[in-house]
């Protein structure tokens, strides 16, 4: 239990109130915390912590509490991709407005509706409730599942069943495999999902690489959830014995437990289903001995960690530099694989590209074989997130695998993700765009790593406080989001501001938004978009800042190469992302033509900005000096999505 009379630091603070340090400091600046000046640094008093924290979660602090960061959303929803239809929605709301309206327990109606659909399956004889719950839950020849039925009531307090939990019985679900998963995950709030990367996935999926693991044996699913994993691979497997899981969430465990018994109904066995931090706490030594043939799951991701945490974490797993949360499972998973194993993970597809995630791309090439990479797209409600199915082979030789997008697949080399800087796995690039790629890589060039300055946007801390949406006074002035910002020029502004630097969460040395001249990008967008800017405007969080500094490259050159259609290609195809990075644009070359070349694209530029030329002939110049072929140049403008 939390010590509140201990003093914390910045970083367990941001852990316990699920924001990130900054979001603290911010906080600090406007008194909703108060830090403690020690020797040891800025730290805080527990027990203010644990106050704020109350106070967000109960909504009595209404600005906290409307921010976007999920930790602190108080909404529950059915997730449609697990109820998968129409078919069965009507009796799950009845039943998730049931339990919200008669104010009961979720862990005891959960545990009321366990015993409903164990009546309803015939296990059960007894069709009087509470006689079966005063004579122990007596379920002939299923003496495990009779004790785990009692362990369960113990561990919720040996309540008394009331009308209320009658009532419950009474309710007619779907005929599901996890029903009480469902139940379950449509009771739990936003917030709390967030915070613990509780999201459960689609059963299709799920159906989908049980039938693929044309491995057998041991399976384990180290974040069993409520046992979906589990469930699908039991349909092929006669041994309840084989399968493992494990999971944080004492009541999903449960619930996985109880699935799995009455999923083998003429079986009596102890589910080999565990509840603990896999990570952390691990699974008993006896089910570790010999490895597993099959490890599928669907990892929480993003998880928030106290120091004493990481530094465990730190060092099980010194090949981790990153700290995030499914890079340590999915290395635990393959280190517990036997040789020839499946690990199957559902992940987001940022582990592609993405540089912090550099560490376990070099962890799977070292150890794994990949088997296939499949495009999954946005598959949880309410995350924005688009995700992947990654098959591995541990110990395997590496080889060519199947790439699924779009319902199209092709084979992919997995030999070039080493040579890739990062060890980027860069799927979407096929042999056509290899050409291409080496025809723009293969002629001299530079980059602006090195050679430019860079800003962050403004972030207020309180919009709502600060923006204002007209031009009150002289001192106002336009400050431009990542919408206001378009290809080569910025739009009519509609958002002002008067300039308070001192008062803001964070700015960048206002040198950089005075410069005379630079280039303004959009942070959050799947292609480039950048604006030339020689005013000296202001930038919200979402519009970012490039200075070039290259006597051979002006800025309008530079603008535009990142904005011709050849440019966009090669952003979308080598880096798959919906963020612009400063680490991408560092990456695109900047072709050491002649002198002449380069002034004749900075007129161009201005050409697009005041009108007299357009974005075609930017297109026609820049693919003409890469010397691409009519046949290149049309795939690369079909390539753009």
């Amino acid at each position: 239990m939390f010590q509140e009379n201990r003093y914390v630091s910045l970083q367990e603070t941001a852990s316990m109130l699920a924001v990130s340090s900054a979001t603290v400091r911010n906080w600090i600046r406007h008194e909703y915390l108060r830090p403690v000046n020690r020797s040891s640094g800025m730290q805080f008093r527990g027990r203010d912590v644990v106050d704020l924290r109350k106070k967000i979660m109960s909504g009595s602090l209404p600005r906290l509490a409307r921010r976007a960061n999920k930790a602190t959303s108080r909404r529950s929803f059915i997730p449609e991709e697990y109820l998968g239809g129409a078919i069965g929605r009507g009796m799950v709301e009845e039943t998730i407005a049931h339990i919200a309206c008669s104010g009961v327990d979720i862990g005891r109606a959960l545990f009321i509706l366990a015993l409903g659909r164990i009546s309803s399956s015939g296990l059960c004889a007894e069709s009087d409730t509470i006689r079966f719950i005063e004579r122990g839950f007596p379920i002939p020849g299923r003496d495990s599942l009779t004790r785990e039925l009692g362990s369960w009531r113990r561990e919720l307090g040996d309540f008394d069943v009331t009308r209320e939990h009658l009532s419950l019985l009474g309710l007619d679900l779907p005929a599901r495999r996890d029903i009480l998963g469902l139940v379950y995950q449509s009771l739990i709030r936003e917030g709390e999902k967030a915070a613990g990367g509780s999201y459960y996935t689609p059963g299709g999926i799920v159906d989908d690489i049980a039938a693929s693991a044309s491995v057998r044996g041991r399976v384990l699913d180290p974040c069993c959830g409520t046992g979906q994993f589990l469930l699908a691979f039991a349909e092929s497997n006669a041994d309840p014995r084989q399968l493992v899981g494990c999971d944080i969430d004492g009541v999903a465990a449960r619930i996985a437990r109880i699935n799995l018994m009455m999923a083998f109904p003429g079986m009596d066995f102890e589910p080999r289903i565990y509840h603990g931090d896999f990570l952390l706490d691990g699974l008993p030594e006896n089910e570790l001995r010999d490895g597993f043939d099959v490890i599928a799951t669907n990892p929480p991701w993003g998880l928030h960690y106290t120091r004493a945490d990481l530094d465990r974490l730190k060092g099980l797993h010194p090949e981790i530099n990153s700290l995030e949360s499914f890079s340590y499972m999915l290395k635990r998973s393959i280190d517990l694989a036997r040789d020839g194993g499946l690990i199957s993970f559902i992940l987001p597809e940022s582990i592609l590209a993405v540089k912090t995630h550099r560490d376990i791309r070099a962890y799977i090439l070292d150890s794994t074989r990949i088997r296939r990479i499949e495009r999954l797209g946005r598959v949880f409600t309410n995350v924005f997130t688009p995700v992947i199915r990654l098959d591995l082979e541990k110990g395997g030789v590496s080889s060519v695998f199947t790439f699924v997008s779009g319902g199209a697949a092709r084979t992919v080399d997995q030999d070039r993700f080493s040579k890739n800087e990062s060890s980027v796995f860069d799927v979407a690039i096929t042999r056509n765009d290899l050409r291409v790629m080496e025809k723009v890589y293969g002629q001299d060039h530079i980059t602006l790593a090195g050679k430019a300055d860079w800003a962050l946007g403004i972030v207020t801390g309180d919009n709502d406080r600060f923006i204002l949406s007209r031009s009150d006074d002289r001192e106002c002035e336009p400050i431009y989001r990542g919408r206001d910002v378009d290809n080569y020029v910025l739009k009519d502004p509609e958002c002002f501001v008067r300039f308070m630097p001192e008062r803001y969460q964070q700015t960048a040395p206002e040198r950089k938004y005075r410069a005379p001249e630079k280039l303004i990008y959009r942070f959050i967008s799947k292609y480039l978009v950048v604006a030339y800017d020689d005013r000296g405007s202001l930038t919200l969080n979402s519009a970012n800042i490039l200075i070039p500094r290259m006597k051979e490259y002006p800025a309008k050159a530079v603008l535009a190469l990142f904005n011709s259609t050849l440019y966009q290609y090669l952003f979308q195809k080598k880096f798959s992302s919906i963020k612009v990075l400063r680490g991408h644009l560092e990456q695109l070359p900047l072709p050491l033509w002649r002198r002449s070349e380069i002034d004749a694209l900075v007129s161009l530029a201005d050409g697009v900005i005041t009108g007299s030329a357009s974005r075609y002939d930017v297109d026609e110049y820049v693919m003409a000096h890469y010397g691409l072929t009519a046949a290149e140049r049309s795939h690369v403008e079909r390539s753009i999505i």
